[in-house]
């Protein structure tokens, strides 16, 4: 089961087992969250926005729970990671961590964020969970951490084919380093 909520006037989290955030005016969406909460997910989305507008999806990274409802948004552009599409070329199911949403990945076309020009966001690489682990920082006032550090001060996997775990400790450093007003994990634990 899905919740949606309210976070600022213009960006809601959609929460499930991981979270999926959608800013409505600017019709950017940031993770998409496990296949097998589509039709949660894609309810939710449609109370806030129509799909099809979705112009920007943002991964923090490929996993299947941040990736797996990609075909929701048809006219979307899909972002991730320079290293983190070069892992997926080369090990598409490592990856992704799901044979099915990696094949359909096959068939999506995947863009460098570094070459999105996303204005207001900054990205920040935070390898540890994965090599081509990114995180966000929107206006300097909202931090999009992905996997990489959740509430508590609980952090990443880093077990994972695609993994650097001596990464990991440098990273969320970075990210408790920085200012910011309101804290949005790829989970809510």
């Amino acid at each position: 089961m899905v919740e949606t909520i309210e976070l600022t006037e213009e960006l809601y989290e959609i929460r499930g087992e991981a979270s999926v955030y959608v800013f409505k005016d600017k019709k950017i969406i940031i993770g998409t969250g496990f296949p097998f909460e589509r039709d949660g997910i894609k309810k939710a989305v449609q109370k806030l926005i129509d799909p099809a507008e979705i112009k920007t999806v943002i991964f923090t990274h490929l996993h299947m729970d941040h990736c797996g409802n990609f075909s929701l948004f048809k006219n979307a552009k899909l972002y991730a990671s320079k290293k983190e599409i070069e892992d997926f070329n080369n090990d598409p199911f490592g990856t992704v961590l799901d044979r099915q949403t990696a094949k359909d990945l096959k068939t999506a076309n995947l863009s460098p964020i570094e070459e999105a020009g996303l204005g207001d966001f900054e990205v920040i690489e935070t390898p540890g969970h994965t090599r081509g682990s990114i995180s966000l920082l929107y206006k300097k006032k909202i931090l999009f951490s992905g996997d990489t550090l959740f509430r508590h001060g609980y952090v990443g996997r880093t077990d994972l084919p695609t993994s650097v775990p001596g990464k990991l400790e440098e990273s969320v450093k970075k990210l408790k380093q920085l200012k910011f007003e309101i804290f949005c994990p790829g989970h809510n634990y």
